[in-house]
């Protein structure tokens, strides 16, 4: 579940955003250019993710890490005053969505034994290709109904906090990865 909503964030955020930029008066470059800064957001990111995961413990990184993926997200709605604030809270949405979706393939890795670990990180995978394709049809569907920003990227909002509830929850399920 954690990989479905997370998938299903990030490739909903960068399919829609431009069009639902678009629909609030900003051109298709500076769409462009907020799209640009979400991806570096979670690039930079990913490369950090499992340094944090090893050193403070997977519960500890992604619960948060998706939280405030959801914040900056549910920001990202209300920030259409400016491109500079557009700017910001989508580097900082990919950043935590990004960093986390990384994150999640070190916690797998730790959750299953050698024999089956790429089997288990693929059935995660899998899962999240599925989140892939459901959210941008949930966003498009809001869209043809009228929703702007706030309601698109609120909505996109709300898989980030179901994740932190699965992965929060993981910690409690038989053979999960010990708290750092």
């Amino acid at each position: 579940m954690a990989f479905f909503t997370c998938f299903m964030v990030l490739v909903t955020v960068t399919a829609w955003t431009p069009t639902v930029l678009r629909s609030v008066g900003f051109s298709i470059s500076a769409g462009a250019l907020i799209i640009g800064l979400n991806n570096a957001g979670s690039v930079c990111a990913s490369a950090i993710s499992g340094f944090l995961v090893e050193r403070f413990g997977p519960y500890k990184t992604l619960v948060p890490g998706f939280l405030l993926g959801g914040i900056c997200l549910a920001a990202f709605g209300q920030a259409t005053s400016s491109v500079a604030m557009l700017a910001v809270a989508s580097t900082l949405a990919g950043f935590f969505v990004g960093g986390t979706g990384t994150g999640l393939i070190a916690l797998t890795a730790g959750l299953y034994p050698t024999t089956v670990r790429s089997t288990g990180i693929g059935w995660g995978m899998g899962m999240g290709r599925i989140g892939q394709v459901f959210g941008p049809l949930g966003a498009g569907l809001l869209v043809g109904w009228g929703a702007g920003p706030g309601g698109v990227f609120y909505a996109a909002a709300i898989p980030c906090f179901i994740g932190a509830l699965f992965v929060a929850l993981l910690k409690f399920a038989p053979g999960a990865v010990k708290p750092a």
